[in-house]
């Protein structure tokens, strides 16, 4: 007797694209928090909410632009 293995493959092959996309999801959310941690980190350096919000415009992007290369580095340790 012969079976249909083609079904089988097929199941198969969905479920690892499923276990892909999660996985993809996973990565995604957890590097989203990075970014945020990093951020908050920021605003904290800056002695909070309060003072930051009162930094000039280019004085929080400048710190800002740290927030990335810390995120990277967090990712990759």
């Amino acid at each position: 007797m012969l079976g249909d293995h083609a079904k089988d493959q097929k199941l198969l092959s969905k479920l690892l694209e499923n276990e892909q996309e999660l996985r993809g999801e996973e990565a995604l959310l957890a590097t989203g928090m990075v970014v945020v941690e990093s951020t908050k980190t920021a605003v904290f350096e800056a002695s909070g909410a309060e003072a930051w919000a009162s930094l000039s415009t280019n004085e929080q992007r400048h710190r800002s632009e740290d927030v990335y290369p810390t995120s990277i580095q967090i990712i990759h340790s």
